[in-house]
C-alpha cells in the first residue's frame, strides 16, 4: 500500500491526466465542426455506413458503442443535410440500410480524421505492440471506472445535438439516464463512480426508407 501522502498525490496527478485527456479531445471535437460541419459522431457513423456500403441503424449503433436513440438522431440529421439516403434492407424487409449519397462521399474526402492530427502522427511513430499496450491500458481505466458498459460518445465527446431528444429519453423503450453522456458528465464521472445500463431498444419511426 502506499503511505497516505504519495497515494493523495498520485490521485490527484490521475484525476488532472484525465482532465486534460477529456479536454483536448473537447477541444479537437469543436475544430472537427468547424473543419467540416460535422459531429464527431456524425462523420464517425458516416465513414462507417461508407466503409460498409449499407449499414442498417441497429448495426451502425453496435459498431460506434452508441445507443440506438442517439444513432436515430443522428441518421436523422445526416439524412437532413443530404448525406445519407435510407432503403429498405435487402435482408430484413422491416429495417432500413443507410447508405452514403454523393454528397456525403464528398464531405467524407474533404474531412480530417476524427482524431487530432498530432495524437495520430505520435501513434503512428509507435510500435504496433505499443499501441496495443496503450489500448490495454485504456481500456483497464475505462473498466477500473466501471465505464465499459456505458455509452461511447465519439469522438469521444458527443455533441449537444447528437443527444436524444427529451421525447426519446423518457420512452418506456429507452429508460438509460446516462444517454446524455458529455464533457461535463465525463468529468464528473472522474470524482464519482457510476454503473452502465444497458440500452433498450431504440424508437423505430425515424427509420423509415426514403420515398
Amino acid at each position: 500500500m502506499w503511505p497516505d501522502t504519495h497515494r493523495s498525490a498520485r490521485e490527484t496527478a490521475i484525476v488532472a491526466a484525465l482532465r486534460r485527456i477529456i479536454r483536448a479531445v473537447d477541444l479537437h471535437s469543436r475544430q472537427l465542426q468547424d473543419a467540416c460541419g460535422l459531429t464527431g459522431p456524425q462523420l464517425l457513423l458516416l465513414r462507417e455506413v461508407e466503409r460498409h456500403g449499407a449499414l442498417t441503424p441497429a448495426a451502425a449503433a453496435d459498431r460506434l458503442h452508441l445507443s440506438r436513440a442517439t444513432v436515430t438522431g443522428i441518421v436523422a440529421r445526416l439524412h437532413a443535410r443530404g448525406l445519407v439516403h435510407r432503403e429498405p434492407s435487402v435482408t430484413d424487409g422491416r429495417s432500413v440500410e443507410l447508405r452514403v449519397t454523393a454528397l456525403g462521399a464528398q464531405v467524407l474526402a474533404q474531412a480530417p480524421s476524427p482524431l487530432d492530427r498530432r495524437f495520430l502522427a505520435e501513434l503512428e511513430r509507435t510500435s504496433d505492440a505499443d499501441q496495443l499496450a496503450l489500448l490495454a491500458s485504456l481500456d483497464r481505466v475505462a473498466s477500473m471506472m466501471h465505464a465499459k458498459e456505458l455509452e461511447a460518445a465519439p469522438v469521444l465527446v458527443a455533441r449537444e445535438e447528437d443527444l436524444p431528444s427529451s421525447d426519446e429519453r423518457t420512452r418506456p423503450s429507452e429508460p438509460d439516464p446516462l444517454e446524455r453522456t458529455h464533457t461535463a458528465a465525463a468529468a464528473r464521472a472522474l470524482d464519482t463512480t457510476h454503473d452502465g445500463h444497458a440500452s433498450g431498444p431504440a424508437p423505430n419511426e425515424d427509420d423509415s426508407p426514403d420515398p
